[in-house]
């Protein structure tokens, strides 16, 4: 017998709740922008037309200078997908991954 606390993760129900997140659905996909800024960057790799529809979730990057740095999307543009993320340590480079979690 093995008891469970489904509601927490280590006892922390925020690692819980972001667990229960990355699970939601993980999409891969690459920078797009030779002008991004530390807070908005334009990309590709996946097709979403819905405004606001990341809004919430997390970017980490997986390559380049900002590799394991991790944000949270503020805003989506479907149209041109474009991300507006909380402020990063600098922009991300044209044809960096990120993964959307």
């Amino acid at each position: 017998r093995m008891d469970a606390d489904m509601g927490g993760l280590s006892a922390d129900a925020t690692a819980a709740d972001r667990l229960e997140a990355l699970m939601d659905g993980i999409i891969v996909a690459q920078v797009n922008d030779v002008g991004a800024t530390a807070t908005v960057f334009i990309a590709d790799g996946f097709v979403e037309a819905t405004n606001d529809h990341f809004n919430g979730r997390l970017i980490t990057f997986i390559t380049g200078a900002l590799a394991g740095q991790q944000t949270n999307i503020t805003d989506y543009v479907g149209a041109t997908q474009t991300f507006t993320v909380t402020a990063m340590t600098e922009a991300p480079a044209n044809n960096d991954y990120f993964v959307i979690h």
